[in-house]
């Protein structure tokens, strides 16, 4: 009789694929490994050192597992992110609000959607209830990170304060925290949870800093987040698989407790609306 170890390597080869298609986790139906490049972006990317993490990573990666999916994760600074997405030289773009100038060029999948408010120190807080009397306060301006956009009324805001000289483009939030406590600028927009972890200092309580404030603007409305998947570098059945993985991901609690996990719930609670 034939002992099994004689098996042929052909043979032995052809077992070990079968079995990885059989077994959970170890299948890659995708035609190649994904590369999504990344910029630190509160806790939703965290990069320290060759570590990256954070709660959207922990999503993303979750749902690159349920989809077969490799995924290739390395940080860049922001502008050049941005740049190369749309000279198609990423897979995957996240975490990204969805734009119109971005849905001409790839394919959006929405996770949550997330609330931008008005927010200032409160030593300049004055009532504002609308984008309209915002540019009407002329001697405020604002100070945003570069390359962060919240939809399109979002971006056609910036693109009168930057016509009227009213806006600073910095590099980060810890920036934006900077300039708005020292005075100079008046004001920035942006989901309060984002800002959270730049303010956070050691154990205070969740939310912002006494000292600041945030107030909502009845014309800037919520914008979807989630990734944007380049049809010219991944394959269609690959984006069908992505898309699949993550409604299943998003419908089954895993983004929940990605982002609990990492925000208080006080913060997610003001801004953040998870995707039915």
């Amino acid at each position: 009789m034939r002992n099994p170890a004689s098996h042929s390597p052909v043979r032995r080869s052809l077992l070990l694929a079968l079995l990885a298609l059989l077994v959970p986790g170890r299948a890659s139906p995708c035609l190649r490994s994904l590369e999504a490049p990344v910029a630190p972006t509160a806790l939703n990317v965290i990069i320290k050192g060759e570590s990256i993490s954070g709660a959207l990573v922990e999503f993303l990666q979750s749902v690159a597992r349920r989809s077969g999916c490799g995924l290739q994760l390395r940080s860049l600074p922001r502008p050049r992110l941005d740049r190369m997405f749309f000279a198609d030289e990423v897979d995957i773009l996240f975490p990204a609000s969805r734009t119109s100038t971005r849905d001409r060029h790839a394919e959006f999948v929405a996770w949550f959607q997330l609330q931008p408010h008005l927010v200032m120190v409160n030593w300049n807080t004055e009532a504002i209830g609308s984008l309209r009397e915002l540019l009407q306060r002329s001697s405020w301006n604002a100070v945003v990170v570069r390359s962060y956009s919240w939809g399109d009324v979002y971006d056609e805001l910036l693109q009168q304060l930057d016509r009227l000289g009213r806006i600073t483009y910095v590099a980060d939030l810890k920036t934006v925290h900077a300039m708005l406590r020292a005075g100079h600028a008046r004001f920035t927009l942006l989901p309060p949870s984002l800002l959270y972890n730049s303010m956070k200092t050691g154990n205070q309580p969740a939310g912002l800093p006494a000292d600041f404030s945030y107030q909502l603007l009845k014309d800037l409305p919520a914008t979807a987040v989630g990734m944007y998947l380049n049809p010219r570098r991944i394959a269609p059945e690959d984006i069908e698989r992505l898309r699949r993985a993550s409604a299943q991901a998003v419908r089954d609690g895993t983004l929940s407790r990605n982002l609990s996990h990492y925000y208080p719930p006080e913060m997610l609670t003001i801004d953040t609306k998870v995707l039915p």
